[in-house]
C-alpha cells in the first residue's frame, strides 16, 4: 500500500486547524466566562441555564412580593392599632353617657363621638402608594365616606 507523500501534510494542517479552532473557543469561554456562548455547545447545560434564570426570576418576584406584603401588613396593623384605640374612646364615652347625664354633656360626647368617627373613616382611608388599603378589589377609590344628619 503505498502513502502519498502530502497525506502527512494534509493531515497535519487539519489538526493544526482543530486545535486552533479550540483555543479560539477556550479563549472566548475564558474572556466572557460562559462556557456555552450558542445553545447547540451544550442544548442540556443550555436548558439548565436557562431554568436557572427563570427561577431567579421567580425568586426576584418572590422577594418584591413579601417586601410589599409586608409593607402592607404593617400599614394595616397601625391603622387596626388606631381604630382600637378609638373603639376603646367611643366605649367608655358610652358608658360616661347614662341617663344622669346633663344635656351639655351629652352634647359633648356626641360632638366627640362625631369627630371620632371622622377620623375612624380617615383612618379606614389609608393609602398604600395609590391603594387604598381597605378598598378591596376597588382600591383605587376611597372605601368610606362620612355622612352625617344633624338632625
Amino acid at each position: 500500500m503505498r502513502i502519498a507523500g502530502t497525506s502527512y501534510n494534509d493531515s497535519m494542517i487539519s489538526q493544526l486547524n482543530q486545535l486552533s479552532a479550540r483555543q479560539y473557543q477556550l479563549q472566548n469561554q475564558s474572556s466572557t466566562g460562559q462556557t456555552i456562548s450558542a445553545p447547540s455547545d451544550d442544548p442540556a447545560g443550555m436548558m439548565e441555564a436557562l431554568n436557572l434564570q427563570a427561577d431567579n426570576s421567580a425568586v426576584t418576584q418572590y422577594a418584591q412580593n413579601i417586601t410589599t406584603l409586608q409593607n402592607r401588613a404593617t400599614i394595616s396593623g397601625n391603622a387596626l392599632s388606631s381604630l382600637k384605640t378609638i373603639s376603646d374612646r367611643v366605649g367608655e364615652i358610652a358608658t360616661a353617657a347614662d341617663g344622669t347625664a346633663s344635656p351639655a354633656q351629652l352634647q359633648s360626647y356626641a360632638s366627640e363621638v362625631t369627630q371620632l368617627i371622622q377620623q375612624a373613616a380617615q383612618i379606614m382611608n389609608t393609602k398604600d402608594g395609590s391603594q387604598y388599603v381597605f378598598g378591596g378589589t376597588a382600591s383605587g377609590s376611597a372605601p368610606f365616606a362620612v355622612s352625617t344628619d344633624a338632625s
